[in-house]
């Protein structure tokens, strides 16, 4: 019997231990709250505008976790970038700004995403009907539309050790078709108001995975890794898949109240 009870002890000991251990590794990725600027270099391969370029992209996000075991939390991811193709002198100012409503459980995490959407594309028009925007001639207004939609995220952060994690994120989503005024070409000012194109964005799929690293112990964290987005543009009925795929680097914070 005393036997029994010192094993009992023991266990509990032990029991009491390893999840004290597993609390002070589980709150560097489930902080009560929580802030990451990240700044990317990013290849955008556009079948919509038949060319390829590079640019910077810039996000950032702001969260928290609530409840004993903080298992619940929402983050507000928004990110922004802007393509200039020399090709065909078309341009791309795109931005995303993404709700995520979260349930994790140990590692893991769950939920789902309202997203909103922004595209504004100038490119040539495609005179000869051959389906790339024309070469030598001016760039007009093609798409300036705004999205809403909805979908879902999931991902895990896995420490590595005291000072690092692995995570991965992942978001799918679909879009409202959008229909906004846009310039015929030839067209002027008099007859926008009469010129519409129909147009919508998704879905949206987007994969990421990187590390982070504790510069001090909970206040400073280093960012990086990649990430994979493509989605279809579908313009009066003709949908074209464009990919954008991103190193990042930046900073993190959080805070455990």
């Amino acid at each position: 019997m005393k036997a029994m009870l010192t094993k009992f002890v023991l266990g509990a000991l032990f029991a009491a231990a390893a999840g004290q251990a597993y609390a002070d590794e589980s709150s560097p990725y489930a902080p009560t709250a929580f802030v990451d600027i990240v700044g990317g270099y990013a290849t955008y391969k556009s079948a919509l505008l038949s060319s390829n370029d590079t640019s910077t992209t810039v996000s950032y996000g702001v969260g928290m976790y609530a409840g004993l075991d903080h298992s619940l939390g929402m983050k507000l991811d928004r990110s922004s970038a802007t393509f200039t193709f020399t090709l065909n002198s078309s341009k791309i100012v795109q931005s995303w700004q993404d709700l995520h409503l979260i349930y994790r459980f140990g590692v893991t995490r769950l939920g789902v995403v309202i997203t909103s959407s922004s595209y504004t594309i100038t490119a040539p028009p495609d005179s000869d009907g051959d389906g790339k925007p024309d070469d030598n001639t001016d760039p007009v207004d093609y798409i300036d539309v705004v999205t809403n939609g909805y979908g879902v995220s999931g991902g895990f952060s896995f420490p590595l050790a005291r000072r690092a994690l692995v995570e991965s994120d992942f978001i799918y989503a679909l879009a409202a078709p959008g229909r906004q005024k846009a310039a015929a070409e030839g067209a002027d000012a008099s007859t926008l108001t009469a010129s519409y194109r129909e147009s919508s964005i998704g879905p949206r799929l987007e994969a990421g995975f990187g590390g982070r690293f504790f510069i001090t112990r909970k206040a400073l964290t280093a960012v990086v890794g990649a990430k994979y987005s493509s989605y279809t543009i579908t313009v009066d009925s003709t949908a074209k898949a464009d990919v954008m795929t991103s190193t990042y680097v930046g900073l993190a914070t959080a805070w455990d109240f």
